[in-house]
Formats: structure tokens, sequence, C-alpha cells
């Protein structure tokens, strides 16, 4: 019996000991990754890091980090929610109890949970607000719904909805601020936060077009209290960061190519050489002089880098004012100058947004017989009003069109040809679904005066955009039709189909466009990026082929290899490359480096 009782004991211990096993990391876990965008980790003890997937879960001390334009939602087992921005880093300690070192979060908590920062804690007794961490240590808590007491080791605030409070390395306390509207931010680290994770390629993203050109409007897309209230545990939910607006450039009238030349506060130096494209003639609308391949490519890059300088200009919303002004030269092949700067104003008002800037450009040059003249380009290069509810938004005036993964050849892109980017228009873009969106707009001036592209008088179009942002690839239509003649020509409408693909496990993205244009001419681009370099290095760099045929309504262009990159250099500097290979003609090297900033204030 003794033996019996004994044998029965052992069988129970190891019953007991396999369910303890079975049960721990069940017991264990505490939360789970939800969608993620592009470059999350995740690092358990002192393990390495390995790549975080939906459904991978998190116990306690487990640690969460994003690289550049990434994204993750972290969801408890009790529904409750952290988003963790672009370049953050995040260690779970507890059910709702968290440690964020750097980056920024959202979070919307269904029971009382606490984040620790360098400089303070948030003591969160629900709902939704966002906690940031910037480099110098500063500590940043705002709170938008339910309550929340902010704690150093001297003091306690208690927040209340639609406030922000700074928190210092030290532990001195700002004042009370009002809370920015979350829809109005964006390019920072909390930027896109009021947004679900998107799984898609960048190239041919919402997000590229905004980073592209300076968003001048307000940023994100889903409000943030549908987004983190109403869906919680919906992590398949995604909607787009977009954003408007951008550096317009200014041109030599009846130049095709334009002197594409602007600034968004700052000054840019750009330095070219070219060899072998003084006498090469572009019969794009039959308007394209000797020589505008180095004028307009060259100062085309200048102002490239001045909009990544400026992709993030407004950063907050409610009642703002603000102003940028800046500086621009460039020097081109044959002596050729273009100087001049720019002069923008802003403001916002809840879901209104106005933008304008006026850029005065010379361009100076010689003649056949060796005399320098001066050309006066200066123009208003962009004045538009703008309203956005979410991501529904309607834009009025001098806007930028910049949809589409292309961007380093000159006619690689149809709405874009030559580098021209600004049209006067009325535009309404509108979501069909969480990563579907319809574009359509009004062009009431599709060539204005003195930008690129220039043609006397009214040239009204109509202009419509199809995009889908899906895990493995993004996908856009583009339809433009001019109702009137263009110098005579009577065009026809064109339409493109433009994509962007992940390659080598996103390291690499292979994007184009191809179709054909008003003017009755085929279009073929292909080019290459890669996200990884980017995240590991800040180069981001693209490499294009575009080849634009001739047609019985317009000659052809050389067919063109172009190569870009950027560089951030600090907050308020830029740097960019570029090279460019026109087959039957020649080479373009620029180097272009901007600087600069703004002045803004937002009122209560």
């Amino acid at each position: 019996m003794p033996t019996k009782l004994r044998f029965d004991a052992w069988r129970f211990l190891q019953v007991m000991a396999v369910f303890a096993l079975i049960t721990l990391p069940v017991q264990a876990q505490i939360a789970r990754v939800g969608v993620t965008e592009r470059s999350v980790e995740k690092r358990s003890g002192q393990n390495p890091w390995q790549n975080a997937k939906k459904g991978l879960t998190l116990a306690q001390n487990d640690a969460l980090r994003t690289g550049k334009r990434s994204k993750a939602d972290i969801l408890f087992t009790d529904g409750s929610l952290i988003r963790l921005g672009q370049l953050s880093s995040l260690e779970i300690s507890g059910a709702r109890d968290a440690t964020l070192s750097r980056g920024a979060l959202l979070f919307s908590f269904l029971k009382p949970g606490r984040v620790l920062t360098g400089t303070a804690a948030a003591e969160i007794k629900g709902t939704v607000g966002v906690i940031r961490v910037e480099d110098d240590g500063t500590s940043e808590f705002t709170l938008y719904t339910g309550a929340m007491d902010v704690v150093t080791a001297k003091e306690r605030i208690t927040l209340q909805p639609g406030q922000s409070i700074r928190i210092l390395a030290g532990g001195l306390f700002s004042a009370l601020s009002k809370a920015a509207p979350f829809q109005y931010q964006s390019g920072d680290r909390s930027g896109g936060l009021s947004t679900s994770p998107e799984d898609h390629p960048y190239s041919g993203s919402e997000g590229q077009g905004s980073n592209r050109g300076s968003n001048s409007g307000p940023g994100g897309a889903d409000d943030v209290l549908e987004t983190a209230l109403d869906t919680l545990g919906n992590e398949d939910r995604s909607g787009s960061n977009s954003g408007s607006g951008g550096g317009s450039g200014g041109g030599g009238a009846d130049d095709p190519f334009g002197d594409d030349n602007s600034g968004h506060g700052g000054g840019t130096l750009a330095l070219t050489t070219s060899k072998g494209l003084r006498n090469t003639r572009f019969a794009a609308l039959q308007i394209a002089p000797a020589g505008a391949v180095e004028n307009g490519g060259t100062v085309q890059d200048a102002e490239r880098a001045l909009q990544r300088l400026h992709s993030s200009n407004l950063d907050h919303g409610g009642t703002a004012l603000g102003a940028e002004g800046g500086l621009v030269g460039a020097y081109g092949d044959g002596g050729v100058i273009a100087y001049g700067g720019s002069l923008r104003v802003f403001g916002a008002r809840d879901k209104l947004f106005a933008d304008v800037q006026y850029q005065p450009l010379r361009l100076s040059s010689r003649n056949a017989v060796g005399t320098r003249t001066t050309q006066d380009f200066s123009a208003i290069s962009h004045a538009s009003l703008l309203w956005r509810d979410g991501k529904k938004e309607i834009e009025a005036g001098r806007q930028h069109f910049l949809n589409g993964p292309v961007q380093a050849t000159l006619f690689g892109s149809m709405v874009r040809a030559g580098g021209r980017n600004t049209m006067d228009a009325v535009r309404v873009s509108h979501p069909l679904s969480a990563n579907q969106n319809i574009e359509l707009a009004y062009l009431v001036d599709a060539y204005p005066r003195n930008l690129p592209f220039r043609v006397a008088g009214m040239q009204n179009g109509v202009y419509a955009r199809y995009s889908t942002q899906r895990e493995k690839a993004n996908i856009g239509v583009n339809l433009l039709h001019y109702i009137k003649n263009i110098n005579g020509i009577n065009t026809k409408p064109g339409a493109t189909v433009d994509f962007g693909l992940s390659l080598l496990n996103r390291k690499m993205e292979l994007y184009g466009e191809a179709g054909r244009d008003p003017l009755k001419r085929t279009l073929t681009t292909i080019g290459i990026t890669s996200p990884w370099l980017y995240d590991k290095t800040d180069w981001e760099v693209y490499l294009e082929y575009a080849n634009l045929k001739a047609s019985s309504l317009a000659g052809r262009t050389p067919t063109e290899l172009a190569l870009l990159a950027y560089r951030p250099l600090s907050k308020n500097a830029t740097l960019l490359l570029s090279l460019r290979q026109f087959y039957g003609g020649g080479t373009t090297a620029t180097i272009g480096i901007a600087l600069g900033g703004k002045v803004s204030r937002n009122f209560e």
C-alpha cells in the first residue's frame, strides 16, 4: 500500500509539472502584437532582437522597438491598446504598465494603467492620450479623454481632457497648454498615431507623397477617438496618413522644364555640372528651348531638398499661425545662375488650413553672343485653402499634385511631366474604405504663369486618381484630360497605372508608372528603392529609368536614367544628390543643401 501511494504521488507530481509547463506561457502573456508597419522588433530579456509580426505574444519585461516610418499596435488581454510610433522603444512591465524610453505612443486604456518615462510617470485612469519622449530627455503628456495624473519626485499634476504638459529632463514642469488636435499632427514622432499601422510598401503610399512635398496641411487621416475607442480590438483596421502641400516651383515662361526653384524656409545651394546638353532640344509641347535640362533639372533638385527639409512644417492645429522665409541659389552649366527666395505664411483654425507663398526668383544666363541677361520669374507659388475632416479633404487654389511613387526622373510621371507639380485647381479627396482612396479635381489652370510648362491663357482640365494600399503592393490609376487645346494641340485623355511592390523580405521595393499621356505618348518608368538602407543609414535612394516615346502630337524626350538620394544632416538641414544620364544627350550631376526652419504659434 505505501508503495502504491508513493507511485500515485509521483504520477500526480508529473501531471502537475506538465500542467504547469503548459499553462505557464498563457499566464505570463500580458499582451500581443497587433498590426505592424514596416520595421518592428521584439526582444525578451537579453536575447537578440527579432522581427515582430502580428499575433506575437508579449510577456513581462519584453521590449518592442520601431524603425523609421514604422508603427505597431500592442493589444492587452483586457482590450486596452498602446500604439507605438516611429523610432520608439517600449518595455512591458505589466498589464497596462510600460516604460517608454524613446519616441511616442498613443494609449487607450479600458482600466487604470501606468507609463513611465525618464523624467515622470503617467498614472492613467482611463481612455485616450499621447506620451512622447524627446531626444533631450524631455517628456510630453497629452490627454484627450478620461483622466491622467503626471507625477515626478516633487510634484503631481492632474490633466483635464484637451490639456498637455511637458517635463524637462531635470523634472521641471511647463505650464499647462491646450492639446493640439490629433488630426493636425504630422511628420514628427507622434504623426500618424491617430491611424492604425498599415502593412504595405512605402513606394506609392500616401505617406510618400506627403513626405516628398512639405506637409503644409494637417496630417493624419482618421479621427483619434474613432480609431482608438471604437475599434480597440480590431487590429486589422488600417487608415492612411496623408498630407497635402509642398514647395512649389517657379520657372521660366515657355520653358517646359521650368526653373523649378522654390524655398520653404531656409536656403539652398545647388552646384551642377553637365556635359553634352547645351544643344539638346526636347519636343514636349513644342516649346522646349536649348539649355532647358540644366536650367530646370538642377533647380528642381534644390526645391526637392527644401521640400524634404520641411516635410512637417505644421505639427499643430487648433488656431495657429506660422511663417517661413528662405533664400535659394543654384549654379548650372554654361554659367546659368538662379537665385531668389521664398516668403510663406500659413495658418490653421480647426479643420481649415490656409497657405500662401510668394517666391521671388531670377535667372541669369548668357545669350548666343555671350551677353549676360536676367529674367524675372517671380510668382505666387502656392495659395490654397484646405478643409479636412479626418481623411476627407477639399483643397482649392494653387496646389501641388505629388501622388504616385515616381520622383527622380523629369518625365517619368504623367501628371508631373518635366518636374511640373503645381496647378490651379479644386480637388476633393475621399476614402472609399480603410485602404482605398479616390481624388477628383477640376483644373482651373494646368499651366500657371511663371511656373513650369507655362502656357498662355487658362488651360482647363480634369484629373482623377484611384489608389489602394495592400500588404504586398500599392496600386494607383491616374486619368488626366485637358478640356482646351494646349498650344494648338488637340490633346487626348491620358491614363497611367503606378505601383509599388515589396521585394527581398521588405528590404527592397520595386515601383513604376506606365500608360499613355494626353499627347498620346507611351510612358514607361521603373525604379527601385531600399527601405532597409534608409532605416540603417538615413540615406533614402531612388534609381529610376524613364522612357517617353514620340507620338503624332509630340516628339519624344531622351530616355533617362536618374539616381536621387536624400539624407537629413540635422533637424534643419537636408542633403540632396542626383545624377541623370540622358541617352542621346549627356549627363547632369547636382548637389544640394537646404537649410532653414519656421516660426509658428498655437493660440488657445
